[in-house]
């Protein structure tokens, strides 16, 4: 038997109107694809689960899963990340954030697994009450360039100890003879 993985959906409106059939205030139940074709492709049948807005809602629908995918999305809202929305910010929506730490609440009680890519992983940090570091463009640039500043430095140091040598070498006159040898121990 093929485990049950929920997918929390997200709900958004239907702008062009294409589904709703002239009712605007209609809205469209979404699951990204990507995210069910990665559970069909690991095994498991994907099932899509409504907006919770309560932890026994979210107890009761996931007692009939055996696993939780929280899907990418929009950026979290401030009041569930804990950190103001910053310049690169995007669009944010505070009930389907709600929703889905609901249901990783429900799926911890449970002893049940949780997977989340990437705003899904934000959300599980924030449900277990972690810390999120907002617009980390520059730090995430600055781990991936620090092999190459490593490698820079390392060789800045070896050029100087190189030059220094050298000096060293050059006070001795071609004639001078330089002895070596061993103290006996």
């Amino acid at each position: 038997m093929k485990p049950l993985i929920g997918i929390p959906m997200d709900l958004v409106p239907d702008i062009d109107n294409k589904l709703a059939s002239g009712m605007p205030e209609l809205m469209i139940a979404l699951t990204p694809q990507a995210t069910i074709d990665a559970v069909r492709a690991g095994g498991g049948d994907a099932v899509g689960l409504p907006l919770v807005k309560s932890l026994d809602e979210a107890l009761e629908l996931c007692q009939h899963i055996d696993g939780l995918v929280v899907p990418v999305g929009d950026d979290l809202a401030p009041e569930s990340s804990g950190v103001p929305l910053g310049r690169y910010s995007g669009k944010s929506r505070l009930f389907k954030d709600e929703s889905d730490i609901w249901y990783i609440k429900a799926m911890i009680q449970l002893h049940r697994p949780v997977f989340g890519c990437c705003r899904g992983m934000q959300l599980i940090n924030s449900a277990l009450g972690g810390n999120i570091l907002r617009d980390a463009f520059g730090v995430v640039a600055l781990v991936a360039m620090m092999p190459l500043l490593s490698i820079q430095v390392v060789g800045f140091y070896y050029q100087r100890k190189a030059r220094k040598v050298t000096r060293e070498l050059e006070s001795y006159g071609d004639c001078d003879i330089i002895e070596l040898w061993e103290e006996p121990a």
